[in-house]
C-alpha cells in the first residue's frame, strides 16, 4: 500500500509540474497579446490623427477653392 501511494504522489508531483510549465506557456501568450494589442491601439490612434488631419486639409483646400 505505501509503494501505491508514493507512486500518487510521484505522478501528483509530476503532473503539477506540467501544470506549471503550461501555466508558464500561457502567461506569456497572454503578455504577448497584450503587447500586440497595445501596439495596435496605438498604430489605429496615428492612423485615426493622419485621417483627420487630411480631412481638415481637404476641407481648408475646397474652402479656398471655393472662395
Amino acid at each position: 500500500m505505501e509503494f501505491y501511494y508514493k507512486a500518487l504522489v510521484q505522478e501528483l508531483e509530476k503532473n503539477q509540474k506540467q501544470m506549471l510549465v503550461e501555466f508558464q506557456s500561457q502567461r506569456n501568450k497572454h503578455s504577448n497579446c497584450l503587447y500586440t494589442i497595445s501596439n495596435s491601439k496605438a498604430e489605429v490612434e496615428l492612423m485615426q490623427q493622419d485621417i483627420s488631419q487630411r480631412l481638415l486639409k481637404l476641407a481648408n483646400e475646397r474652402r479656398d477653392l471655393d472662395t
